[in-house]
């Protein structure tokens, strides 16, 4: 029995939150794309290096020309996102 409280349907948000795709839910393929696409910005994107070049050492990222302040701001910008995706899902 499914428990809904509001009067609105979308067949698009059904097929998110109880649809399967090759035998795993949505939500699990979203999260998978999510975390490549990630993966993929982290280890060859210039804004992804600055990201791990932060994470090893602000001072030396700041003494390499790197906006540490920014990427920290964008990071968690990005944290917040990400966290958004799996309330949502």
């Amino acid at each position: 029995a499914d428990v809904q409280l509001s009067q609105a349907s979308s067949d698009v948000l059904d097929f998110i939150g109880d649809g399967t795709f090759w035998g795993l839910s949505v939500s699990v393929w979203l999260a998978i794309i999510l975390a490549i696409v990630t993966h993929i910005a982290l280890t060859r994107s210039r804004p992804g290096w600055h990201v791990l070049a932060v994470g090893g050492s602000r001072r030396s990222a700041h003494n390499a020309g790197i906006r540490v302040r920014r990427t920290v701001f964008m990071t968690y910008v990005f944290s917040g996102f990400c966290s958004s995706i799996g309330g949502f899902l």
